[in-house]
């Protein structure tokens, strides 16, 4: 079932819910009896808040790298999650064991990292636009983690961001119209002023905006990209987004 946010009030338990969210969302099944494991333990005062945390933010990086993205399917990993819950499980367990357990199943999904210009080609296909909705949640919890890194806070709920598409929908049907780097995080009411308007006129509206990645969308687009924006452009965008993503923002 779906975390529920109101079982996660206190503020130093937001990541917990963020991560299981993110996990659900990704259609992950093979960690979960780790992650029950994991958080009975926690329960029961066997494993540290911090090591819980990191677990819990590492299979979700893992996970959002290898299954949502490169859609690879890594053999052995299901196995080494139910040696690591089987451990953490035992009634000898301790925070020190359980803590060693964690740190051996953190150590084999680092070794599984995919190579960054894998990542960076399957970047470019994740994708959004009024006939192809499949991949909206995902892009929304993408632009959610961009600004949340910048922000440095909890608070900021990817769900209540729409998609605005920097190049209008209307002006063509290129593949590049739905990439990442094409959209940028507003509010409801700001994406109604955009509209269909032409970029400059978008532009304008998007200096009203509180989201700093929009904030560094203008910045570029003027002082890199020489106010021009089209397939080139957008190309270029998706794929430094998707380097930070890689080496930043979902570092593993």
């Amino acid at each position: 079932s779906a975390p529920n946010e109101s079982e996660f009030p206190q503020m130093q338990d937001k990541p917990i819910y963020h991560s299981l969210n993110a996990i659900r969302l990704f259609g992950i099944t093979q960690c979960r009896p780790f992650l029950l494991a994991l958080l009975k333990a926690h329960n029961n005062g066997k494993v540290r808040h911090a090591d819980l945390l990191k677990a819990l933010r590492l299979v979700e990086r893992f996970h959002f790298v290898f299954n949502a993205f490169c859609s690879l399917r890594p053999s052995g990993i299901e196995g080494a999650y139910s040696k690591a819950a089987r451990l953490i499980s035992v009634d000898s367990s301790t925070k020190q064991s359980n803590g060693k357990a964690i740190d051996q199943l953190c150590d084999i999904l680092v070794n599984r990292k995919p190579e960054i210009s894998i990542f960076i080609e399957k970047f470019r296909d994740v994708t959004f636009t009024n006939e192809q909705t499949k991949q909206k949640k995902l892009i929304q919890y993408i632009l959610g983690e961009f600004e949340m890194s910048r922000h440095n806070t909890m608070d900021f709920k990817p769900d209540q961001i729409t998609l605005e598409h920097i190049k209008s929908q209307s002006s063509g049907t290129c593949r590049e119209i739905g990439m990442i780097g094409n959209l940028l995080p507003l509010s409801k009411e700001t994406n109604e002023k955009a509209g269909n308007k032409s970029i400059d006129d978008k532009i304008a509206v998007y200096e009203t905006s509180e989201f700093k990645l929009t904030e560094e969308f203008i910045h570029a687009f003027h002082h890199e990209y020489g106010s021009n924006w089209n397939e080139s452009t957008i190309l270029d965008r998706t794929d430094r987004m998707a380097g930070e993503a890689y080496s930043s923002i979902w570092e593993i």
